[in-house]
């Protein structure tokens, strides 16, 4: 399979199309999280468009994962945002990461925010009303 691919590139350099340079030999390690919950919260949801945020202080740098557990027959949906402040008091809500998944998917959303401050977690129903349970984890 290497050789298969050096040679694809190769053959496409020759042609005259831009071939990417890819180093093989070093290795790529992952590093596996082990989740370790940091908040966890069971609410409720009454109407389509209904919804709830939650306020807190994240580490930069530092991986987490939103869980969003729902009941059959919803569709609630999760929303990560920086909350940012201007130096006239002006809040800006900038979204980093969501799950939609349509139907009554469980959603959960990663994120690892570049600095320290304050991020809200929306949940919000597209479709349906029901009792959700919202966990989040930090990786360590």
């Amino acid at each position: 399979m290497l050789q298969r691919l050096l040679v694809a590139v190769g053959v496409l350099g020759i042609l005259g199309i831009p071939a990417l340079a890819i180093n093989l030999s070093t290795p790529v390690f992952y590093t596996p999280c082990v989740w370790t919950t940091i908040y966890t919260d069971t609410d409720y949801l009454a109407f389509s468009g209904d919804s709830i945020s939650y306020r807190g202080t994240f580490s930069g740098g530092v991986r987490y994962r939103v869980e969003l557990l729902l009941p059959w027959g919803v569709d609630f949906d999760v929303y990560v945002y920086r909350v940012v402040t201007d130096i006239y008091g002006n809040t800006t809500y900038i979204e980093i990461a969501s799950s939609t998944l349509p139907g009554s998917a469980n959603e959960t959303v990663y994120f690892t925010p570049s600095s320290t401050g304050t991020y809200v977690i929306k949940v919000v129903s597209y479709r349906g009303s029901g009792w959700y349970t919202l966990r989040v984890s930090r990786c360590s």
